[in-house]
């Protein structure tokens, strides 16, 4: 389901990160739960409540993915 999201993302904008949310920028980037949570700090469990949006991502947290993974910023203010 979420790589059908992703194509027609693809699709229907010519800035591909410009519409995406953070789970789907991390597919379609191939970056792993593990590059995220490493990057960023914490354990799997808690990158991927993040991810999802079950828990908050902290503006020290979004940086730090930002500068270790290159996800831009406002990849994180959706």
């Amino acid at each position: 389901m979420i790589r059908m999201r992703v194509k027609r993302q693809m699709l229907r904008s010519k800035n591909v990160s410009e519409k995406m949310d953070l789970r789907t920028y991390l597919y379609a980037h191939k970056i792993t739960r593990e590059q995220f949570a490493d990057a960023i700090g914490v354990s799997v469990s808690s990158a991927a409540n993040k991810i999802h949006g079950r828990t908050p991502l902290h503006v020290d947290e979004a940086q730090l993915a930002h500068d270790k993974l290159g996800i831009p910023i406002h990849i994180f203010l959706r």
